[in-house]
């Protein structure tokens, strides 16, 4: 039988501004505990990485986050919890027919278009972390978006979903990810999540400080960051050091 890692409590919520900033209210006055989850069917300033915003359009998409304590889960690290969420996702959307890949650092993408973002955000003691705030976006029943790089599973299944089915079926994932973790390892799940990188030992052109430069990439290291090999050199590039260039991706 699987742990309930996630999903012990669910607070659903028609209107927030933001799933990740209510969870972490609820953390500073005290009242939530571990794998508890915030849905809300609107979100007016939902957030992405590197203060990006999440577009979405209101009662079509899925927004939720979570709040996950490593001491109540083997004391797993920041990057692992980012592998075990993203292969999650993955695993949820081969349930539904669909061929994903994890695109470095928090994507997932089908068909070189994002279905799916992750924002974690960790809160620290003395240098160690106390808790990890997961915000999750995925793109469910909505069919018109800016970008052209963004799907979603109404697009690419011509139907329409429900949003809480949705939830109960990605919290299943998730709490099998957390058990995987658990009587394997963080390599092991390391491993998992490069197998299914977008591009892997694909020839790539990104942008490094307003360059362009073509690069292989190989997997990610320990802690994270992106393994890219160029013509006479394998380098490794933290968050927000390297981009691929989507134009031509």
């Amino acid at each position: 039988m699987i742990k309930t890692y996630v999903g012990q409590k669910i607070i659903h919520l028609t209107s927030v501004d933001s799933t990740s900033n209510y969870t972490a209210n609820l953390v500073k006055d005290g009242k939530i505990s571990s794998g508890a989850v915030i849905l809300s069917d609107i979100q007016t300033e939902g957030r992405g990485q590197r203060s990006n915003t999440w577009q979405s359009l209101p009662f079509e998409n899925l927004t939720f986050s979570f709040l996950l304590k490593p001491s109540n889960l083997s004391n797993i690290l920041p990057i692992t919890i980012n592998h075990c969420v993203s292969l999650a996702l993955a695993e949820f959307m081969l349930v539904y027919g669909l061929k994903p890949q994890l695109k470095w650092p928090n994507d997932i993408y089908v068909n070189n278009q994002k279905i799916a973002g992750i924002l974690i955000e960790n809160n620290f003691n003395s240098g160690v972390v106390t808790n990890s705030i997961i915000g999750v976006g995925v793109n469910v029943n909505q069919t018109s978006f800016d970008s052209l790089k963004a799907t979603s599973l109404a697009l690419l299944k011509n139907e329409k979903y429900p949003i809480k089915g949705i939830l109960f079926d990605i919290i299943f994932e998730l709490n099998k990810q957390f058990h995987l973790f658990e009587t394997t390892s963080s390599e092991a799940v390391k491993e998992r999540y490069d197998m299914n990188l977008w591009k892997i030992n694909e020839i790539v052109r990104f942008t490094i400080a307003n360059n362009h430069k073509q690069g292989v990439v190989l997997g990610t290291t320990t802690d994270g960051n992106l393994l890219v090999q160029f013509k006479d050199e394998i380098l490794s590039f933290r968050n927000g050091e390297i981009s691929f260039d989507m134009l031509n991706s």
